[in-house]
């Protein structure tokens, strides 16, 4: 039987973030992806004027309700987005309740030095709980420091991002992946990652693609929790991660789209991904 993936993240009708990007990438990585909504959207929040969101947080709670009584089993259990604050705690509990998981946490709360608007404000304290249980954050800088109570800065230090990571440590996750953040002292033409667990801090390095569009994030989170799921060496991982990424964007540039707001068009790498790992199609 394949592996298994509880994800509860975000759907848009229109535009390729949260479950639109994790939900084809585990399947193409030959992981089973039970999709929880956390909230649904018309398009993704920036690059479309106006936008409708409404919260499934009553769908999730009949889902986890449901798999309970089914006595249903996860290999892993992957949250992003969240809809409501009221799911910080609808996950905890099912995380707990299910400590055979591999559980990955990416605490979306904004980018760029600001929060994705006033529901993410008021989600920082419960998204430090929710990392808590986690076996895996990723968090971008932005991210970093809101959990962490920081002032936002436009870049850091290697020195300073590595007392990041061990301060997210310190929050109770095993292992703390600080994507994409901007170093200042490290080689400008490389995208840092900054890579920490209870031995050691580090830097995981990829190529870096000068055009950006959302939805790298669950991107990355996704083909990270793939390949650890199939036993891939951690930083091997994030090289594979970070290698599809810079892949992504690159033919989503190609393929003419110019609205960043659009999101990362995962579908160019699914091709990529499958064949990669297709040993574990059985």
């Amino acid at each position: 039987m394949l592996k298994t993936c509880a994800s509860i993240q975000s759907f848009c009708c229109y535009t390729k973030v949260g479950l639109a990007v994790a939900f084809p990438v585990l399947e193409a990585m030959g992981i089973e992806c039970a999709p929880v909504p956390s909230c649904l959207l018309s398009t993704e929040v920036h690059g479309y004027g106006d936008f409708y969101i409404t919260s499934s947080t009553d769908l999730m709670k009949a889902t986890f309700d449901h798999w309970n009584r089914e006595n249903l089993k996860w290999d892993s259990i992957y949250s992003g987005f969240l809809g409501d604050v009221k799911q910080v705690d609808l996950i905890t509990d099912f995380v707990k309740k299910h400590r055979e998981s591999f559980v990955v946490i990416d605490p979306v709360l904004g980018d760029n030095g600001k929060t994705y608007g006033p529901l993410q404000d008021a989600q920082i304290p419960g998204m430090k709980r929710l990392v808590s249980v986690a076996d895996v954050i990723t968090p971008n800088q932005t991210e970093a420091a809101f959990l962490l109570d920081l002032p936002q800065q436009e870049s850091y230090t290697v020195a300073e991002a590595y007392s990041m990571a061990k301060a997210l440590l310190a929050l109770g996750p095993k292992t703390v992946f600080i994507t994409s953040i901007n170093l200042s002292d490290a080689d400008s033409s490389k995208c840092h990652i900054v890579y920490a667990d209870k031995n050691e801090c580090s830097l995981v390095s990829h190529n870096k693609y000068d055009k950006l569009y959302y939805g790298t994030g669950d991107l990355y989170a996704s083909v990270l929790l793939g390949s650890l799921l199939h036993n891939v060496p951690i930083k091997e991982a994030a090289t594979i991660a970070g290698e599809t990424v810079y892949l992504a964007l690159k033919k989503t540039d190609e393929a003419g789209y110019t609205n960043i707001g659009h999101g990362v068009q995962s579908v160019t790498v699914l091709p990529y991904l499958s064949d990669k790992f297709k040993k574990y199609f059985n």
